[in-house]
């Protein structure tokens, strides 16, 4: 809906399991729209969009044998096939409920308040009292005079980070899908 579109896919709903019982039960073999894409069915495509003139073959009935055994599907079936339902996200917060407003902050700027300063690490606070929304942004910067040395080092550190962030895709996958993200650079 238009009044929506500011908040498209980031704005919080409250939880209705409600909601989403009736949503997940209408996810029927009946009402399905699949899409089977592919050069080998070009041949059946007679339609063509009006924008990219791409082919399409556009039927209002699914093949009553494929219909028939997606009905009959069990879990085992699914799981036979290697479809499964994925493991829970640790990433995700189990406390949803915001923590109050902090009254003895007059903080009238808005600006972040510094609440650590040490020679190693700084730390900032500011609490989110327009939108209320539960957030966090850690920056980590390590610097090291090695990569500015030499164009060789700065390479070699990026080449590291790199390789890091590649290695670490799998274990962060499931934080990104909880909203968390996280970038390493070399310095």
């Amino acid at each position: 809906p238009p009044e929506e579109v500011l908040a498209a896919s980031y704005k919080l709903y409250d939880f209705d399991p409600d909601s989403i019982t009736e949503i997940v039960s209408s996810l029927t073999v009946d009402n399905l729209r699949l899409h089977v894409v592919g050069k080998r069915f070009e041949s059946l495509c007679k339609q063509s969009d009006p924008w990219y003139n791409g082919k399409y073959l556009k039927l209002n009935e699914i093949n009553n044998d494929w219909a028939s055994e997606w009905r009959n599907v069990s879990l085992k079936d699914a799981e036979d096939t290697g479809l499964k339902l994925p493991e829970k996200n640790r990433f995700l917060a189990e406390d949803l409920e915001l923590k109050p407003l902090d009254s003895s902050v007059t903080n009238e700027d808005d600006f972040p308040i510094r609440i650590l300063h040490s020679p190693l690490c700084q730390a900032w606070w500011k609490q989110d009292r327009k939108f209320q929304v539960p957030k966090s942004k850690i920056g980590l910067r390590i610097y090291s005079g090695y990569s500015s040395l030499h164009v060789r080092n700065s390479v070699i550190t990026n080449f590291w980070c790199h390789t890091l962030m590649e290695s670490l895709n799998e274990y962060s996958y499931d934080a990104e899908l909880a909203g968390l993200h996280y970038n390493l650079t070399g310095t």
